[in-house]
């Protein structure tokens, strides 16, 4: 049965806010992330390696923030291929700590702005691998926004649940409603709507629980309409 025109306009106004947001959201959570782990390395650095490879990165993105308020056009992208290459090479061979993880997360946050959504997923599951227990969640977070914008439903699922599972992930209510959703816009009305109450259940006063009731409303009147 065609829908309402209130559903119309319930679910074009939140997928319109999240396509437009995602981004946004991604950015947000980057810069929080990244400025902790750089506060996190200065104040916790305990061998001269440490503290070099916190220098490199910090000197690699003012000079990529440097070229790009100066420079235009080829000498822009020449400039940010040569942060890629730089950054790249220093994670693959820091070993596993914070360093390799920020640099890991640069390197997908500057994919992720390209819109290279292949890249960025890859260079953020090995920030996952490389993190420790409070990276790791923000890390498999994104991994999943990758897959979203690359239709890959089932490995979206698999990171969502993944990062969700994780104890030190302070932002499991926004990827709980990423799961339902996710659910929600393949047609699995069941399970999209499990995981609406759970997270009303788990975090009943978050704006993201809000959203799951409205949602819930939407589907239980779509089912007694139709």
């Amino acid at each position: 049965m065609e829908k309402t025109k209130d559903e119309k306009t319930f679910s074009d106004t939140l997928g319109g806010f999240f396509e437009k947001t995602q981004k946004f959201w991604i950015v947000f959570l980057i810069l929080l992330v990244v400025a902790s782990i750089a506060i996190g390395v200065i104040t916790t650095v305990s061998s001269k390696s440490k503290l070099k490879g916190a220098n490199f990165l910090d000197s690699a993105v003012f000079n990529l923030f440097k070229a790009k308020s100066t420079l235009s056009g080829d000498e822009v992208v020449a400039a940010e291929e040569k942060f890629l290459a730089d950054v790249k090479s220093f994670a693959e061979t820091n070993g596993k700590n914070d360093n390799t993880v920020r640099a890991y997360m640069m390197v997908a946050e500057t994919y992720f702005q390209n819109e290279d959504w292949k890249n960025s997923l890859d260079a953020w599951l090995k920030a996952a691998e490389n993190g420790t227990s409070y990276l790791t969640g923000i890390s498999y977070y994104n991994a999943a926004v990758c897959c979203e914008q690359l239709a890959d439903g089932v490995n979206a699922e698999k990171y969502y649940k993944l990062a969700i599972e994780n104890k030190d992930f302070e932002l499991k209510p926004h990827a709980m409603f990423n799961l339902a959703r996710l659910f929600d816009t393949q047609g699995k009305t069941e399970d999209a709507i499990s995981e609406y109450k759970n997270l009303i259940n788990a975090y009943s006063d978050s704006n993201w629980a809000d959203l799951a009731n409205s949602r819930l409303i939407l589907i239980d009147n779509t089912v007694v309409s139709e």
